[in-house]
């Protein structure tokens, strides 16, 4: 029995895991029988080294496993929509260690790596959640609203005191803040009323903002404004050069756009032509309503509205918004956000 206790022992130095998890099962087994003969002192020595070796094996085996399952979740982190990884960061738990033998400390030096790991993985993911890969840059990743934001989540801005809070306002706009209020002289867009969206339409794009509302609630968001080039990329891919999300030539029912005769009489929700969606799943590029996106120095309203035909409203359609304190009723916006991915 100590022959074979001995030899558990050096199977684990060597980190030997799967051989060392067959002689454990092995001496497992029986083991009460095998340690009969022998004095109690000598049971309990005898019962106490197995029950160390077996503590290191099922140690190291856990921090393994436990590492691999997050390096095969942060290797996806580069993904068209990050925040979907959420789910299956938030079941992964860490291992709790045994502890009591001698590769403890380096055990839980290697365990404390992959948490950190984890934590930088579950915070992309939190933190990227709704938005979609619009391109790369070398380490740096551009990320873009699925969505054009939305009365609902503007509305969450404005409770937050977004209006009176200087921090989130350029000082440019600061001055200027008192000018953006509703149609009730609260503050909120240009079409609200007490400070409200209209009734029905949380799920609408949030329009009559000027580009200074839209700065300011991007840096609430820890977001920015897309520069053109975000936004084409995650418009049209590519060169950034095709008319549409499909191509160069108008496929009617793909965006909601002045597609006849009649003008439509305003936006819809958002997401309602998902099969017009950007190649990495951005919807609503063309149509609804225009976009604010940093042109160099210049502000311009890109990818048309409802307001426009489809010759109108296309990824190469831009307009220069000046001054910045407009705030069309069909003009709107989403941001984009940058990760610098190294772990």
């Amino acid at each position: 029995m100590r022959e074979r206790v001995a030899s558990l022992e050096a199977t684990v130095r060597r980190a030997e895991d799967d051989q060392a998890a067959a002689l454990l099962a092995g001496l497992r087994e029986g083991l009460d029988a095998a340690l009969a003969p022998f004095p109690e002192a000598e049971r309990q020595e005898l019962r106490g080294r197995v029950g160390v070796a077996a503590a290191e094996v099922d140690d190291r085996q856990a921090v393994r496993r436990y590492d691999a399952a997050v390096k095969a979740l942060a290797a996806q982190v580069p993904t068209d929509a990050l925040g979907a990884l959420l789910p299956r960061v938030e079941a992964l738990a860490a291992p709790r260690l045994a502890g009591g033998h001698p590769f403890t400390g380096t055990l839980e030096i290697e365990l404390a790596d992959a948490r950190a790991v984890h934590e930088k993985v579950r915070a992309a993911a939190r933190d990227f959640a709704g938005m979609v890969l619009a391109r790369r840059d070398g380490q740096r990743l551009v990320y873009i609203d699925r969505t054009e934001v939305t009365n609902a989540a503007y509305a969450r801005f404005v409770a937050a005191g977004g209006y009176d809070d200087p921090q989130w306002w350029t000082p440019e706009a600061r001055p200027l803040v008192e000018r953006f209020r509703d149609k009730t002289s609260k503050p909120a867009p240009e079409p609200w009323r007490d400070g409200r969206p209209p009734e029905g339409q949380d799920a609408h794009p949030v329009a009559g903002v000027c580009v200074h509302e839209a700065r300011a609630f991007a840096a609430w968001s820890g977001k920015r404004l897309p520069t053109l080039e975000d936004w084409r990329a995650a418009a049209v891919g590519g060169d950034g050069r095709a008319l549409y999300p499909w191509g160069d030539e108008w496929r009617a029912g793909s965006a909601h756009v002045r597609d006849g005769e009649e003008r439509p009489a305003g936006s819809r929700p958002v997401g309602s032509f998902p099969g017009g969606a950007g190649p990495g799943g951005a919807v609503d590029v063309i149509g609804n309503v225009r976009e604010l996106v940093l042109d160099g120095p210049d502000v311009v309203a890109v990818g048309g509205s409802f307001k426009l035909r489809p010759a109108d409203a296309t990824a190469q359609s831009k307009l220069k918004v000046y001054p910045l304190t407009i705030r069309p009723d069909d003009v709107g916006f989403r941001c984009a956000r940058d990760l610098d991915w190294g772990h």
